[in-house]
Parts: C-alpha cells; sequence; structure tokens
C-alpha cells in the first residue's frame, strides 16, 4: 500500500473555496478539503500530515494477533449492522451487570433482615418473601 501525500493545489471551479488540500482517504474513499487561502490549506495539510504519523506509529505497536482479530470481529459486526466499539460498550455493561449479582443463598438472609429492619410481622416477612419468590420465577 503506498503511502499518503497530500497535495496542496489552487481550485479555479469555486469563488469561495481557491484552494483544496486532496489525497485524504476515508474509509477507503477519496476526501478533499476547501479553504479560501493558502494559508488556511497549508496548515490543515501540516495537521493531517502530524495525525498520519502519529496514527500510523500508534498502528505499528499494535500486535498482529489483535490487528488481524479485530479485522474478523469488525466483519462479523458488520453483517448486523454493529462496531467494534458498540460490542465493547455492551460487553463491558454486561460484565457490569454480572458483577452485580448474587447467589439467592446470600440474597434470603438480606432480604429477611431488611424486613425486620421495617418492624414487618412474621407472618409478612414469609408471604413478602414467597411473593416475590413466585413473582421472580413464574411460580404460582
Amino acid at each position: 500500500m503506498r503511502p499518503t501525500r497530500l497535495t496542496v493545489s489552487p481550485y479555479k471551479a469555486s469563488s469561495t473555496s481557491r484552494w483544496v488540500v486532496d489525497g485524504l482517504k476515508k474509509n477507503g474513499r477519496r476526501q478533499r478539503k476547501f479553504f479560501p487561502t493558502r494559508i488556511a490549506a497549508e496548515s490543515f495539510k501540516r495537521n493531517a500530515e502530524t495525525r498520519l504519523i502519529r496514527e500510523g506509529q500508534a498502528a505499528m505497536h499494535v500486535p498482529e494477533k489483535l490487528r488481524i482479530e479485530a479485522v474478523g470481529c469488525a466483519a462479523r459486526l458488520k453483517a448486523v449492522g454493529k462496531t467494534l466499539t458498540d460490542a465493547t460498550d455492551h460487553y463491558l455493561a454486561h460484565i457490569a451487570t454480572v458483577a452485580g449479582s448474587c447467589a439467592l443463598s446470600a440474597l434470603v438472609p438480606q432480604f429477611l433482615a431488611a424486613m425486620k429492619a421495617l418492624d414487618a410481622r412474621e407472618r409478612y416477612r414469609k408471604t413478602g418473601f414467597d411473593g416475590c419468590f413466585r413473582d421472580r420465577f413464574g411460580f404460582r
């Protein structure tokens, strides 16, 4: 793959945007940016080249196995209209939810202690727990 070369050229087709920066790519497609002055175009070009170098160097530090895995995962997610960021956000939310769960055997004493703290009668504590249990797990 050949390196990206940005060029600043005069643009005669517009009366307001006299200069164009060409050579940019976004999602594999050609992009051009238009500017009213050559100074603005040159400044954008320098910033874009710096960003390309910085991001290119960062990409070189990604292990090959991770790059291959990311490409494969991105292709699988594209089939359902999602991105790696979407998948990561969903998975992290899932992990946070699972980390907050506990076993029923640990929950029962907490529930009974909370009922006792509310001065609930013994019968209410029993039926309250049974009702919760039935509703939660679909028992009748």
